[in-house]
């Protein structure tokens, strides 16, 4: 069978059992499992008498009808900024069934499955991506996006009798992380009270004029001694030529 939101649709075209002991085996063919849903169908192998003490009496396959088509898919360009939360929405509408997953990946695989959930009947949600969780209608959520979490998303939704398929190009901006030159800021420099320049007074003044007198009679000297010395290395270099040239 075939679960769908409106319930269990047969699709065995034929249908055969091997009684063993105390077990019975069935053999199912079908023709066309995508029969109601193009994309993505949720097979149902379901026991109608059962003993007593088995947990469950029906057993549930995902299953996806080939890789899609992304060309025909215009993606939507999603900005993320780094350390904030990535939330990309599947659909808005109610659906049965989700399945998310990355493309293009730097490893070189084609594909990664990132996580796949069943949201009719018996619910179950695998989850692949760490840190990630489902949300709302089927979205993917990602507490604090990466540079790693950059890349081509797409989630196949559907309800059992129609499904699509939503695409975003994710781009992950925002500040890279600090090298070990730069200096952090402490929180007792950031709490460090601020100080302002006091008023000069007579004195300040007085003291800064005796400071610039004495750093003129100080620039002076040193003017005087560089232009002897300018004088002396010219002429040790005149005698140098001169001997050179006897």
């Amino acid at each position: 069978m075939a679960r769908t939101v409106h319930g269990d649709e047969t699709i065995a075209n034929e249908l055969s059992f091997v009684p063993k002991d105390l077990a019975t085996t069935s053999h199912v063919t079908s023709k066309d499992i995508f029969h109601y849903s193009y994309l993505l169908v949720l097979l149902v192998c379901k026991a109608f008498s059962t003993p007593t003490l088995l947990e469950s009496t029906e057993s549930l396959v995902l299953v996806q009808n080939g890789e899609v088509n992304l060309s025909k898919k215009k993606a939507v360009s999603t900005y993320v900024e780094r350390n904030t939360q990535m939330v990309l929405n599947c659909s808005e509408k109610d659906m049965g069934f989700a399945v998310w997953k990355r493309v293009a990946l730097p490893s070189g695989k084609k594909y990664e499955l990132l996580l796949y959930s069943v949201l009719i009947e018996r619910k179950f949600t695998e989850i692949l991506l760490e840190n990630a969780s489902l949300g709302n209608k089927g979205s993917l959520i990602v507490p604090h996006a990466d540079l790693n979490h950059e890349g081509l998303y797409y989630c196949l939704h559907g309800d059992g009798i129609s499904d699509d398929v939503s695409v975003y190009n994710v781009t992950v901006f925002g500040h890279r992380r600090k090298s070990g030159l730069q200096k952090e800021v402490s929180k007792e420099e950031e709490e460090m009270p601020m100080v302002f320049p006091k008023a000069p007074t007579k004195d300040d003044a007085k003291n800064t004029k005796e400071r610039d007198i004495e750093g003129e009679i100080l620039r002076n000297t040193t003017l005087s001694f560089s232009t002897s010395l300018y004088n002396n290395m010219r002429l040790a270099a005149a005698v140098k030529v001169s001997i050179c040239a006897y």
